[in-house]
Order: structure tokens, then sequence, then C-alpha cells
């Protein structure tokens, strides 16, 4: 019997969000006309209900019944031992072994949200990991040396327009921002409700959004002399493990190098004449961040790789990790960020299968970190949204299905917290999308098992489920117990014994 700590209420449990009548027809349309087979699937998700699915599908539910359901049983015994029969058995899901995580802006968060406001409720009712959107990047993170640079447009527009209205003070100083305690309150808020934290991003060496590297260390690069480059090398190893002690506890994947094919100002000064992907100095940021932070799972972070057609990134990003694991490297993850800026950009169900077994291949977790849906999908409003369901659908099923992936991430969920102002689930004024109905048919629900039933003579209750944690509850006669488990791949039996019952 497992007894880990968890929180014994589901996630997607309270109060029923209901949607406006707008929405509600668009979600009847698409509930008819894309995801009917997926609502036909029995709740273990075996491919049950196929006729008229295309293969790819009948593919993907094939493997999820493979790779994602075990089975469970739980036996029920009395004080001496003997089986119980007729004992009343309980099971309900409670959190998913995969992450289905979002973004989450620690400055909105901490300065204008509270407990119970849609943003905090709807954060813990779907999703259980989270991602901080920048307080964890170098400069912003270490702002309190480092002032923040007035042009990084992100923070500019979200954070400091907010703070002016909530300190009704037009001359809000953006420098005043505590990044790293932001971050540590977001952080410490999350891990209390069970979600598990990806850290983003160690190094991500851009001048980008207004530069996110410290100024001395921009100042370092320009200079390129030999005291410079050990001044660099000392500073980045100093970071890698302050910020990794700092959150050793919390943090449990880490983004370690991030966009590297494009963003490499480090590697090009410190190893010069080295192909970006094939720099060294990777090697010793990976075994610092190792060091720092032993039981995080580290990982590459980088953008277009799931994209449609562009190839060339694929096998930039396959030297890469193949590199740094030829070198020794603690390299565990491949992180995809999937931004998908139209229509055009999104792949089909045969090429993003492809991808994700080409990098299966490495023996490295697969995670979809980043993912957003913006620009032109579709020539109405209503054609755009119900394309990107449709593709919300593909991928979920599709990036389940692999054995090597581990997780999918939204670069946030509503529009009114979005860096293009369009999420996937929520318009601004929090009514929904059709992709976040999709979310909630096939995560929490098709994906999600509750069971009830009866033990029979040789004291067993047996079901199917969904790899993750399970509340159970035996009863019989005057006695209830309740305990929890973690239902992993190969599947287990959960003893319980009911105390003065003979």
């Amino acid at each position: 019997m497992n007894g880990m700590d968890i929180s014994l209420s589901r996630r997607a449990a309270g109060p029923s969000l209901e949607p406006r009548t707008a929405t509600a027809l668009r979600c009847a349309a698409w509930a008819a006309l894309t995801i009917c087979a997926a609502l036909l699937a029995d709740p273990a998700g075996h491919a049950g209900a196929t006729d008229g699915m295309a293969a790819w599908e009948r593919e993907a539910r094939e493997r999820i019944a493979e790779h994602r359901v075990s089975p469970l049983r739980v036996k029920v015994l009395d004080a001496g031992g003997a089986p119980v029969e007729g004992a009343e058995v309980s099971v309900e899901m409670t959190e998913h072994a995969f992450r289905f995580g979002s973004v989450v802006n620690a400055q909105y968060f901490v300065h204008e949200t509270c407990d119970g406001d849609p943003y905090r409720k709807r954060l813990a009712e779907l999703f259980n990991q989270a991602t901080l959107e920048n307080s964890m990047k170098w400069r912003l993170w270490e702002r309190k040396d480092d002032p923040v640079r007035r042009d990084f447009h992100q923070i500019r527009r979200d954070i400091e327009a907010l703070l002016d209205e909530i300190f009704n003070d037009p001359d809000w100083d953006l420098d005043a921002i505590d990044f790293r305690e932001d971050a540590n309150v977001t952080v410490e808020w999350l891990v209390e409700r069970g979600f598990t934290i990806r850290g983003h991003a160690i190094i991500y060496a851009t001048e980008l959004h207004g530069g996110l590297l410290p100024t001395d260390i921009t100042e370092a690069l320009g200079a390129g002399d030999d005291d410079s480059k050990a001044y660099i090398r000392e500073r980045v190893d100093g970071h890698i493990r302050a910020i990794g002690r700092a959150y050793r506890d919390s943090v449990t994947e880490w983004d370690v190098v991030n966009e590297h094919m494009r963003e490499y100002l480090l590697t090009r000064a410190l190893n010069p004449g080295a192909f970006p992907v094939k720099a060294p100095e990777q090697i010793a940021w990976f075994q610092t961040a190792a060091e720092a932070a032993p039981e995080a799972r580290l990982f590459l972070n980088d953008y277009q790789i799931l994209s449609a057609g562009i190839r060339e990134r694929r096998d930039l990003y396959e030297m890469q990790a193949r590199y740094l694991l030829d070198a020794g490297a603690p390299l565990h993850g491949l992180g995809f960020q999937g931004h998908f800026y139209s229509k055009d950009a999104a792949p089909s169900p045969a090429e993003l299968w492809e991808v994700l077994e080409r990098f299966g291949e490495l023996g490295l977790d697969l995670a979809v970190t980043e993912f957003g849906m913006y620009g032109d999908w579709g020539a109405t409003r209503f054609e755009s949204e119900m394309a990107q369901a449709e593709f919300l659908y593909t991928l979920l099923l599709l990036l389940y299905s692999h054995p090597a992936a581990t997780g999918l991430t939204l670069w946030g969920f509503w529009d009114g917290q979005h860096w293009q102002e369009s999420a996937p689930f929520f318009r601004k004024d929090w009514s929904e999308k059709p992709a976040l109905h999709v979310y909630r048919d096939v995560v929490l629900g098709e994906w999600w098992a509750d069971e009830e039933g009866e033990t029979e003579a040789d004291g067993l209750f047996s079901m199917e489920g969904h790899h993750g944690a399970y509340a159970i509850t035996a009863r019989h006669g005057p006695h209830t117990i309740t305990t929890s488990y973690d239902l992993a791949p190969g599947g287990g039996t959960v003893v319980i014994r009911l105390p003065g019952h003979e």
C-alpha cells in the first residue's frame, strides 16, 4: 500500500462552470462534429467505440490502453485476515500521474489575485503542474542587484499597468518589483495545493524582450578577454547553484538551457568557433544543475520542433541532445515549446507522431512545455476556435499515447493573462472556448477513473484506471477505511483490513 500524502479533492470537482449561451452552442456543435468518438469511449480509455475513427486516433487509443492504464485491485479483509464479501468499495481518482499544466504570471498572481477568484480557482481545478512565466529568468530573479530594463515588453505591458491600477500611482517604478519574492510566494501556494513545478529557465542567453542576462554579464560579453570569460563562467556557475538550491525541494523539472539554437550569446563568447548546439559549455551547465538540484529532471527546451515542415530545427535539436548525451551530461528530457502561430503551423497527426517517435528513440522524457495557438486559424472566431479545439484533441491523444511523454503545459489558459491575449481555454470575460470542453471531456472525463462496487467472495474488487493517485474507501457494517494509492504501470493491489471485523 502506498501512503502518499495527497489532497483528496478532485481538481475537476467544485461548482459547475456554466458557459454562456453562445459558448454552449459552439460547444454543442463541437461535440457533435468533432469529438463524438471521444465521448463514446469507455472511461478507462480502451479503444471500444472506434467505428468511423481515423486510423491515427484508433491506434492512439490502443496505445493509451497499453501505456497509461493498469489494473487496480482492492482486497478487503477482516481483522483475522479472511476476505470480506459484499464490502462497498469506492475508488476516486485524485491526480493524474501525467503532468497537465499551465504557465503562471507570478506578478499578476501575487498582486492581483486572491484565493477564490477565477484565476486561482480555474488554475487549481484544471491543472496539476505550473511554470512561472518570467520570475525565474536570470536577470529578473536577480532584480535587486540589477534593475530591470524598461523595454522588457511583456513585464512592462502586463505588470506596470496592473500595479498603476492597484496603487493608483502613474509613476509606479517597475524596478521596485521583487520578482524572486513573487516567485517564492507563488511556488509556496502551488506546492501547498499539490502542484509540481517546472523551473523556467536557468540559462536563457537572449537579447530578446529587452535582454534577460544580468547587466554585468552583458558587459563582460562585450569585453571578450580571458578575464571576462573567467568572470562569466564564475557567475553562470554561481547562478545555476543559487537558483537550483533555492528550489531544490519544490521544482521537479528545470529547463536548464532554453532556445539555445538561436540564443547562444554565452557559448559564442565562451566557446568561440564551436557550433552552437555542440558548444561544450553546455555540459558543465547540466552537471552543475544536477549538483544543485539532484532530484530534478533536467531539460533542454526549444521552439518550432513540432511546427509543420520545419525539419531542420528537429535535426539541430537532435544533434544537440545527442551531443550532450554522448558527453555524459545529465540530460533527462526534451521540451517542445509548441507555439503555433497559425493553423498552417500545426502538424498533421502523422507528422506529429513522427516527431514524437524520432525523439522518443533517445530514451528521454518528452514534454510540450509552452503550448499555445494564435493567429490565423479560421475566417471567423467560431471557425478559428473550433479548429484550435480539434488540434488540441489531436495533440492530447497523440502525446498521451506516447510512452516517453510526461507532460503538456499551456503557456497561459485565459486571454486576460496571456502574452498573445489568445489563450486556449477562456476569453477575457471568462467565457469558455471549445478547446476547454475538449480538455475537460478527455483529461478530466474520459481519462479520469471513479468507480464503485462490491467485493466478491474472495474479497476483491477489480477495475482499470489511468495512472495516478487514488483515494480508496472500503465500507462494511459499521466500519469504514479510506486510504490513498498511487497506481503505476503494471498495476497493483491495495489491501484494506477492517478493524474489529471478523
